[in-house]
């Protein structure tokens, strides 16, 4: 039995060695050697890289929400030029309702024109900012491109640790399932033993017993023995006594007869006293024999008893290794189960980051499109401002050599004008009429005339120039109202992307406790902090510069009567009206004003 016994320990040594030392060899090196260390590592990168990600992820959001405040601005300028443009077109059209002189609308046209060069030097400046922050956008697709790439590879490298562990896992379980059918065998075995021990012990007991009823009896007997060896004795001495009494006593027959009988009686019952003391001698013999044959035994049974109980030690003592060792490698087991499930937490959480930033890197390559898109027109924007511009320039130029053709020819009238009204009204004090000459008559006419003809001309041609740009800022309000529902499509998926961002950042608080709580189980930290600072460019603000028009109030024209009261053909006479000559000379006077303020 001893022998079975130590050989089913032995099984149990080999079973433990094969799986609990292979799993102690493959599974803690996984979490408490330099590969274990790797790993955390790894996952202290992952974190890292989903932190930096968010940040960058942050950064993008805000260069997206800048581009759309600027998106904005640029409808507000558009809209602004819109108001503007309808405003020039009311005045214009108020113009030739009302016929206002020339050189007060040019002043007016030029200084919108000057409000619309600003506003395009906006719409250029703000169409370069959008490329910039389109360029920026590109960039960080690009390195949100590397980063889902690293964070593929390591979850790669997670998967096949995962399997590693599982596979440790599994050689873990066959291990105990092992153990633990070796370790009911053993003890299976062990209260075999103990029940043959104390059957064994049972009945060693009772021949012990009887033994001791033996002892007993022979001791009886050996009283019984000296009793009789005294008596005996005693009889032998009656006997030499009876033989000195029939040596001396007298030949009598009658007591040799009775001394006769006496002494038959006698040596009868000597014969049979010493029969029976043969054989007490030889039951006293054997039970000596059986008493030997008893101690011996004795003496083997307590070497059985000593070899069982060592036996008894050896097995408890293999016992208690089997469970130390059955709780060291449940405690494994649960360690690795512990870190499998930490594992693939891990694993889902950052496969679930993945398909985010696969879903977000698909969402910056639309965003890509579209700001292409919207960089396109916007050159093509550019493109019809510049030559809108050179338009422009090219009518400011015409404009500034009409301009100055016509100072000069009202300085002239001007000159004229006070010449005629100095000596007009010195000739009014004696008459109620006024006499001009026709070359004067037909000169004035002529140059209103063609004052009036340039002045429908510029306005026809700044009418043509507000119309073109009329056209051009409704193609701007239409690509702002596309853009405007896109972006109002867009904004429920923001929502959605705000929502599974906030559900992300939840997420990645729980990995970084499970990475905290890694950290602390894990023998060394050697994690490198990187603080990845993110400036959000300025916003450059762009000064909103409205031209408010005002309406120049025109000179009354005066009416010219053509009643011809003289004889003379070459001249008219005109009604003396004392209150229009001085307006005249004011109108004039407000005009030069004018002049040399816009000079």
């Amino acid at each position: 039995m001893a022998e079975g016994g130590g050989r089913r320990i032995g099984s149990v040594k080999a079973a433990i060695n094969m799986y609990g030392q292979r799993a102690t060899r493959t599974v803690s090196p996984q979490f408490d050697l330099p590969e274990a260390k790797s790993v955390a590592e790894d996952l202290h990168k992952s974190g890292r890289e989903l932190g930096m990600y968010r940040e960058s992820r942050k950064a993008s959001d805000s260069a997206k929400a800048k581009a759309e405040a600027e998106l904005s601005k640029a409808k507000k300028t558009a809209q602004e030029l819109t108001l503007l443009i309808e405003q020039s077109n009311l005045r214009l059209k108020s113009v030739k309702k009302l016929k206002i002189d020339g050189n007060g609308n040019y002043a007016q046209i030029i200084r919108e024109l000057e409000g619309v060069k600003q506003e395009l030097s906006k719409l250029k400046l703000d169409a370069a900012y959008v490329l910039k922050e389109k360029v920026a956008a590109e960039k960080e697709v690009m390195e949100l491109g590397a980063k889902t790439e690293e964070n593929l590879n390591l979850v790669e490298s997670l998967k096949l640790e995962v399997d590693a562990a599982n596979e440790e896992h599994v050689l873990v379980e066959l291990a105990k399932m092992e153990a633990l059918k070796e370790c009911k065998e053993v003890e299976e075995e062990r209260e075999r033993e103990k029940k043959e021990a104390f059957e064994e012990l049972e009945k060693m007991k009772k021949r012990t017993k009887e033994m001791k009823k033996e002892i007993k009896r022979s001791k009886e007997y050996e009283n019984v023995l000296s009793e009789t060896l005294a008596d005996i004795e005693m009889l032998e001495t009656q006997l030499s006594l009876v033989k000195d009494m029939e040596r001396k006593a007298p030949k009598n027959q009658r007591g040799k007869k009775d001394a006769l009988t006496v002494l038959r009686e006698v040596t009868e019952e000597t014969e049979a006293k010493k029969e029976e003391l043969a054989s007490l001698n030889a039951e006293v013999l054997y039970l000596g024999g059986i008493m030997d044959a008893l101690s011996k035994e004795l003496e083997e049974v307590k070497r059985e008893a000593a070899r069982f109980e060592k036996v008894i030690r050896k097995d408890d003592e293999m016992i208690e290794r089997l469970n130390t060792k059955l709780l060291m490698a449940k405690g494994r087991l649960e360690a690795v189960s512990a870190d499998e499930e930490r594992i693939s937490s891990l694993a889902d959480n950052l496969i679930c980051s993945l398909e985010k930033l696969k879903n977000d890197k698909e969402a910056a390559k639309k965003e890509e499109v579209e700001l292409k898109e919207e960089a396109r027109i916007i050159k093509k924007t550019e493109i019809g401002f510049g030559g809108k511009e050179k338009e422009l320039i090219s009518k400011l130029d015409e404009l500034e050599k009409a301009k100055r053709a016509e100072s000069l020819a009202l300085e002239k009238l001007e000159s004229m004008v006070e010449r005629t009204v100095v000596t007009r009204e010195m000739d009014s004090q004696s008459s109620s009429t006024i006499t001009i000459s026709r070359f004067e008559y037909e000169y004035l006419s002529g140059q209103a005339r063609h004052a009036e003809e340039t002045a429908e001309k510029k306005v026809e041609a700044a009418m043509a120039w507000v119309e073109a740009l009329k056209a051009s800022t409704k193609e701007i309000v239409m690509k702002t109202e596309t853009l405007e529902r896109e972006s109002g499509k867009t904004m429920v998926e923001e929502e959605r992307a705000s929502f599974r961002m906030q559900r992300s950042l939840s997420i990645k608080r729980l990995v970084q406790n499970e990475i905290e709580k890694f950290k602390e189980e894990s023998a060394e930290d050697k994690s490198s902090s990187l603080v990845v600072s993110s400036s959000p460019k300025p916003v450059r603000k762009s000064v909103r510069i409205s031209g408010r028009f005002t309406p120049v109030q025109g000179g009354k024209t005066r009416r010219y009567s053509s009643g011809n009261r003289g004889t003379t053909p070459s001249y008219f006479v005109i009604k003396k009206k004392k209150k229009k000559v001085p307006n005249l000379v004011k109108f004039f006077s407000r005009k030069r004003d004018k002049s040399s303020l816009e000079q």
